[in-house]
């Protein structure tokens, strides 16, 4: 699914609610972006905020990268009880 998602962004074919569809469609668990590509979409990032909260961060190496380093987060649903 993120390389279909990665070609669609590079060619502008994917729009901000086709990702708001998605998440409303699925409702994932959890979510880990390690991306930049996804900056530009802010109602889907919009979204993310209302529904999820920050469960963990952590930097992966260069040679997971193809920047010198890339920041993932881990998004677990608001209101999901640990």
């Amino acid at each position: 699914m993120v390389l279909l998602a990665q070609k669609r962004i590079v060619s502008g074919d994917l729009t901000d609610q086709d990702l708001v569809a998605a998440l409303e469609t699925h409702s994932p668990d959890a979510i880990v972006l390690c991306t930049h590509l996804l900056d530009g979409y802010t109602a889907f990032r919009a979204r993310l905020r209302e529904r999820y909260r920050l469960h963990d961060e952590w930097t992966l190496p260069r040679t997971f990268s193809r920047r010198a380093t890339a920041t993932c987060t881990l998004l677990s649903p608001a209101d999901r009880r640990e």
